[in-house]
């Protein structure tokens, strides 16, 4: 009989994006620069299965998904020594993230009652934020040259260095060896730092509405 939490489907995103995260800084030869580039493309796809309990959920993920994945795995072939999405392609990805990341947290904010498959929703929606902002960074980085400012011994920063600035900025770290350096960035990094503080404010005081209500319900 298979564990309760392997029937969470939400738990397989999360899982996922804490493996994209843990796994991607040694992804850095050709191989692996592919399997990145395909590992980033598929976590919108775990997250349209996670919710993937109407037609409408389902033709969203094929109409976005399949042109995204097909575009990151040509950037991820003719990229070079790095996977950074460039141009028109870290726009599209930026949207199809942006895109899973609400359906996500809509699919939490409708649960009835605090289950696994509403935690690891709502942790995968915090995770979903950070990659978000991360390919829109990219894709301002691309448009704006000079937008970020990294160490000295940086040129160009890659999209590990922004995946690692979006968390830092997410959560409110700012260990400043990465700048937001125009009105453009400075103003996306302040956007992000407020929405991850009201996210955590909103989904906590959601979970303990419904952790309340489910004990009511129980009591009765």
């Amino acid at each position: 009989m298979s564990l309760p939490i392997f029937s969470v489907r939400t738990f397989y995103l999360f899982a996922w994006l804490v493996f994209v995260m843990l796994v991607y800084p040694y992804l850095s030869d050709f191989f692996g620069l592919i399997i990145a580039g395909v590992s980033i493309a598929f976590i919108p796809v775990a997250g349209v299965y996670a919710v993937s309990d109407s037609r409408r959920s389902v033709i969203i993920g094929l109409v976005f998904g399949i042109p995204s994945i097909l575009s990151t795995l040509y950037v991820a072939l003719v990229g070079g020594d790095n996977f950074t999405p460039r141009g028109p392609y870290a726009f599209f990805m930026c949207t199809y993230y942006a895109i899973t990341t609400i359906m996500i947290f809509i699919h939490v904010m409708k649960a009835r009652r605090v289950t696994l498959d509403t935690l690891f929703g709502a942790a995968s929606v915090y995770l979903l934020i950070g990659f978000t902002f991360a390919t829109l960074f990219m894709a301002i980085q691309v448009e704006i040259p000079g937008a970020f400012r990294g160490p000295p011994e940086e040129g160009f920063l890659e999209f590990a260095d922004m995946l690692y600035y979006s968390f830092v900025t997410l959560t409110t770290l700012g260990y400043g060896e990465i700048t937001p350096a125009t009105s453009h960035s400075q103003s996306l990094a302040m956007v992000e730092a407020v929405v991850g503080v009201m996210y955590m404010a909103i989904i906590v005081a959601r979970l303990v509405s419904l952790y309340q209500s489910t004990k009511s319900d129980r009591e009765e």
